[in-house]
C-alpha cells in the first residue's frame, strides 16, 4: 500500500473515530438530521461541538484513541510526502536517461545538457553512456567515471575533465580544444581525429590510446604517459616534446620516432624527476 493511501486510510479512522464519538455524546440525535444523510454527521458535529469535547474530556479512552489517530495521520501523511518525493526524484531520473538515450540520434536540443547534470549531482553510474554528438562545451565533468563512454563527435570546448576517468572511451573527432584533462585516466581511449589544441593534458594517462590524426596544436603534455599509444599522422609532433613515457610509442605503425620529433629531447630515463615530474603540483609548478 502507498504511503498516501494509508495516510488516506489513517484519516477516515480519525473521521469515523471522532464521528463515533459525537454520537455516543449526543445520543439520541434529533431525527430530522437522520433524513439529510449529506450534511447529517457534519451538521451534528457543529451544532453538538460542545457536547463532544465534554464528552472527550470527561473520557479518557476516546481522548486517547482520537490522539493516537491523529498522531498517525501526521506520520503517515510525513511519510506518504517522503516516498512522493522518492518517486518522483525516480521518475526524474528515469527521463534524464530517457533524454541520454535519445541524444545520438535526436535533432537539435533536447536537453541532455540538463539530463546530465542531474544524473551526475545524483551520482548515477555513467559508465558506458553514450554522449555522442552532444554539445558539453564547458561542462564539468571533473573526477567522473567515465569509462568506456561514447563521446564521438562530442562539443567538448573547454569541458572540465580532470581527473575523469575515460578508460577505454571513445572520443573519434570530438572537440576538447582547450579542454582541462589534467590527470585524467585516457588508457585505451579512442581519440582519432579528436581536436586537442590548447587541451591541458598535463599528467594525464594515454597508455595504449589511439591518437590518430589528433591536432595537438599547444596541447600541454608535460608529465602525460604515452607508453605504446599509436600516434599516426599527428599534426604536431613537436608538441609531443614535454611528454614522458614515450617509450613504445607508435608513430606510423612503427615503434619509432619519426625524424621530425626532436630527438635531444627524447626523454633518457622514464624516472626522470625534470622530464617526468609527480604529482601534478609539481608539473604544474614548473610551467
Amino acid at each position: 500500500m502507498k504511503a498516501s493511501s494509508l495516510a488516506l486510510l489513517i484519516a477516515v479512522i480519525v473521521a469515523a473515530c471522532a464521528t463515533a464519538t459525537m454520537i455516543v455524546a449526543t445520543w439520541p440525535p434529533p431525527p430530522i438530521l437522520w433524513l439529510l444523510p449529506g450534511i447529517g454527521i457534519p451538521a451534528l458535529l457543529i451544532i453538538n461541538a460542545g457536547a463532544v469535547f465534554n464528552y472527550v474530556g470527561n473520557h479518557p479512552p476516546a481522548k486517547m484513541t482520537i490522539e493516537l489517530a491523529a498522531a498517525a495521520t501526521v506520520v503517515a501523511g510525513v511519510v506518504g510526502l517522503f516516498f512522493e518525493f522518492h518517486e518522483r526524484e525516480r521518475a526524474r531520473i528515469l527521463n534524464a536517461w530517457q533524454v541520454i538515450a535519445a541524444g545520438p540520434s535526436a535533432q537539435g536540443n533536447i536537453g541532455q545538457r540538463a539530463a546530465l547534470k542531474l544524473l551526475r549531482d545524483r551520482r548515477q553510474d555513467l559508465r558506458k553512456i553514450n554522449l555522442s554528438h552532444a554539445q558539453l562545451d564547458e561542462f564539468d565533468l571533473s573526477g567522473q567515471d567515465l569509462e568506456d563512454a561514447r563521446f564521438q563527435e562530442a562539443n567538448l570546448l573547454r569541458a572540465n575533465l580532470r581527473g575523469a576517468d575515460l578508460s577505454g572511451a571513445t572520443l573519434y573527432s570530438a572537440v576538447l580544444q582547450g579542454a582541462d584533462l589534467r590527470n585524467a585516466s585516457l588508457g585505451r581511449a579512442r581519440l582519432g581525429g579528436a581536436i586537442l589544441t590548447a587541451a591541458d593534458l598535463r599528467g594525464a594517462t594515454l597508455r595504449y590510446a589511439e591518437l590518430t590524426q589528433v591536432q595537438l596544436s599547444g596541447t600541454k603534455l608535460r608529465g602525460a604517459e604515452l607508453t605504446r599509444a599509436v600516434l599516426s599522422r599527428v599534426d604536431k609532433i613537436s608538441d609531443l616534446s614535454a611528454a614522458c613515457y614515450l617509450r613504445n610509442a607508435y608513430f606510423d605503425g612503427k615503434p619509432d620516432l619519426p625524424s621530425t620529433f626532436p630527438k635531444e629531447k627524447w626523454p633518457q630515463s622514464e624516472s626522470d624527476p625534470d622530464r617526468c615530474p609527480r604529482p601534478l603540483a609539481d608539473i604544474e609548478a614548473g610551467d
